[in-house]
């Protein structure tokens, strides 16, 4: 995966990449995966500029982010639904339990 620098973001200059570094986004990863409100908390910006800085760190990262379900390979774990961010390196994260799973753990992702 490409490391870009915080301010490969249209929206983040150095005031704000300083601002996100503080609370410890340091990668797109963590921006990626982030609610938009605590973004806006932190760059002192609307939530719709949030998401667009979420966004385009996804698009960046070739992430793909959805509401949906994943069902285990292993059946004597319950399903997970709820916001699913698929990473190009292999794992999945469950944003709502904030949780990293191998995707070689899920036999199935479907969309809500």
């Amino acid at each position: 995966m490409i490391d870009h620098p915080l301010e490969s973001i249209p929206q983040i200059g150095p005031v704000t990449a300083d601002k996100l570094k503080k609370e410890g986004y340091h990668t797109l990863q963590k921006i990626a995966v982030a609610p938009p409100d605590e973004i806006a908390t932190i760059t002192d910006t609307s939530e719709r500029v949030a998401e667009t800085m979420i966004a385009v760190a996804r698009a960046k990262l070739g992430i793909v982010y959805f509401s949906g379900h994943a069902h285990f390979t292993d059946d004597e774990q319950p399903a997970y639904t709820g916001a699913i961010v698929i990473m190009p390196n292999g794992w999945v994260y469950l944003s709502d339990q904030g949780q990293y799973v191998p995707r070689t753990q899920i036999k199935e992702i479907t969309n809500e």
